[in-house]
């Protein structure tokens, strides 16, 4: 029994063994007979009768997350940024113990070597990142691959299967390579375009890799399964049409996985509840095994009927604090509870913040006003509204998927008077207006039709402005740019603005996103009302989330302007925010965000190929 009380087998547990019950049979007496045999079954019922799953606390510092287990279940290896600092850490089960093994900074995703001697983790480099090997016991982490990112063992830890992110014409690339223990005789086995797969994990029997895949909010999730051999690539759909997946384990007979999934479809970014789910790898067929009430980001086996994951609960929001050095005693807070409050923007008149929430139990659009702190709902519907903005004359747009994909709506600026703009009937999203009201610019990111687009609000004109992986447009304040972000892999991305009327692309910076996980999730980049700066999120040289400004001068690079103007609090990780139209107010809607390790007992048809030593 660790310290939290969590007992934790370091082998398979037997079969509970019931005591065998004594019947007396009196030959004279039938009815005693049927009165010991009613209370034999009974007695053996009561014994036999399974518990509930149960989920219970097994790390306290609320920065800890991505769990592996150690072939023989005595250890799990896990990242922590308990310090200040993402390094990998172990907890021994049977004492509780906790240590740090390695120094950072930036390292995550471990993974036990077979005979539980070694780990493999991932560490960032400026802005690359490689893997590493460290013993368990004695010794020094060791690079064995530059310019890969998430890698696995082989059932028989004699190769690597690792992955590397490109980015292609505008066009992401996953490559599945595979190379020797020691990092040598690298060879690529499989492109996979149009897909960012995350947490490779090798089958036992060795013959294939499985795969989960970061994807945008609306997109359909799979579970994808690359064949060692040839290469050839074949997805089966998740247990939900959306919603984030952890990464997957496999079950020892190699005939299934498990996952977690998230409930809501932007589970990875609010405070979602998600199902534990086992799959047939050949048919398909998926089922929930339990439910858990925060979103898991990795998870591991760590016994019969035993699951550790890492629980990531969030609560955000909404901060209102000044632009341009005057004080922070200035600063309030425009919400506060427990709901995930976020995608600020200011209404025309700069009386009301618009934001997107899950208080009423799904994603729905609210406002505050700043004067009174009155909040009210502005849109009432069973599907996710999201990301709201403004035309000039104070229409409201926004992104739901009430029609069955999301799609870009309209309506007055109550939520009145709702209509559907777009119909590409798969993921349209983030919509943004033009100053003369001309246009929506919006983007779309399934792969026929990915880049920045724009509508007229009568739904005609529908034409693409930018192909590639954009993500979250805004229109500067003459409406002749549009500013995005663009993922360039799953940690790193590029800012740049468009010029709407033929396309051309500014760059302006390249961040590095950490961790991995919300690469994909921070909110939009904003100008100033002058547009002639363009503000957008990133970390500073702590790994703290903050908003940056940097000069916009269309062909121009400007990198040497960025500077800070709001957030980079350790404690408060801003994830998206507004800028008031008189320039003098910024909110920032910020994650405070606990990963906890957890686990789940009982859980049924979980098995583990653990032995005893």
């Amino acid at each position: 029994i660790d310290r939290s009380g969590i007992s934790v087998p370091t082998a398979p547990l037997p079969p509970p063994r019931s005591r065998p019950a004594r019947i007396v049979l009196p030959v004279v007496a039938i009815a005693a007979f049927a009165l010991g045999v009613g209370t034999a079954v009974l007695w053996s019922s009561r014994r036999s009768t399974a518990l509930p799953p149960a989920i219970r606390a097994l790390t306290y510092s609320g920065a800890d997350q991505s769990p592996a287990v150690s072939p023989d279940g005595r250890t799990i290896a896990f990242t922590s940024r308990r310090d200040g600092t993402a390094r990998i850490w172990v907890k021994q089960l049977a004492t509780g113990g906790e240590a740090a093994l390695t120094s950072g900074p930036g390292d995550d995703y471990a993974r036990f070597s077979p005979d539980g001697s070694a780990i493999l983790f991932v560490r960032h480099e400026g802005n690359d990142t490689a893997i590493y090997r460290t013993p368990l016991v004695g010794g020094e982490p060791r690079k064995l691959l530059s310019n890969a990112a998430q890698a696995d063992w082989s059932p028989d830890g004699k190769k690597i299967v690792f992955l590397r992110w490109e980015y292609v014409g505008g066009v992401a690339v996953s490559v599945i390579g595979v190379s020797a223990a020691d990092g040598t005789g690298v060879r690529d086995i499989a492109r996979v375009p149009r897909r960012q797969l995350v947490h490779p994990r090798w089958s036992p029997d060795g013959s294939t890799i499985a795969a989960t895949q970061v994807a945008n909010a609306g997109a359909p999730r799979f579970v994808h399964f690359i064949d060692l051999n040839s290469g050839a690539l074949r997805s089966i759909p998740s247990l939900l049409v959306s919603g984030f997946l952890s990464s997957p384990v496999w079950t020892p007979s190699g005939k299934e996985v498990l996952y977690s999934q998230a409930e809501s479809v932007v589970g990875n970014v609010t405070s979602s509840s998600a199902r534990i789910v086992r799959q047939n790898v050949r048919t398909g067929k998926a089922e929930s095994l339990l439910w858990i009430p925060a979103n898991a980001l990795a998870l591991d086996v760590l016994g019969n009927g035993l699951l550790v994951f890492d629980a990531s609960p969030v609560r955000e929001n909404l901060q209102e604090v000044p632009i341009g050095g005057r004080s922070p005693a200035e600063s309030r807070w425009l919400t506060q509870g427990n709901a995930s409050d976020r995608q600020p923007c200011y209404s025309p008149d700069g009386e009301w913040v618009v934001f997107s929430s899950n208080r009423s139990g799904n994603l729905d659009l609210w406002e505050v006003s700043r004067k009174t702190g009155a909040v009210r709902r502005l849109t009432d519907d069973s599907a996710d509204d999201w990301d709201p903005g403004f035309t000039p004359d104070g229409k409201l747009v926004w992104s739901s998927n009430r029609s069955g994909a999301f799609e870009i709506w309209m309506a007055e600026s109550d939520g009145s008077a709702a209509r559907q703009l777009t119909h590409e009937k798969k993921d349209a999203e983030n919509p943004t207006a033009t100053a003369d009201g001309q246009w929506i610019i919006y983007n779309q990111s399934f792969p026929e039709k990915a880049g920045l687009w724009k509508i007229h609000p009568d739904g005609s004109g529908n034409t693409r402005l930018v192909t590639g992986t954009t993500v979250i447009p805004e229109v500067s304040p003459d409406g002749r740019y549009a500013s995005y972000r663009s993922t360039i892999r799953i940690d790193r991305f590029d800012v740049s603005v468009a010029r709407i009327s033929d396309g051309a692309v500014t760059h302006l910076a390249t961040l590095q996103a950490l961790p991995q996980n919300i690469a994909n999730s921070l909110g939009r980049t904003r100008w100033m009302p002058d547009g002639k700066s363009v503000a957008y999120i990133g970390q500073n040289e702590k790994a703290a989330y903050g908003v940056y400004l940097q000069d916009f001068v269309p062909g121009k690079d400007t990198s040497g302007t960025r500077r800070s103007i709001a957030g980079f609090d350790p404690e408060l990780s801003v994830e998206s925010f507004g800028i008031s139209p008189d320039g003098t107010q910024i909110t920032l809607a910020g994650w405070q965000q606990v990963f906890s390790l957890m686990v789940a007992e009982r859980v049924p048809g979980v098995e583990s190929a653990r032995r005893s030593p």
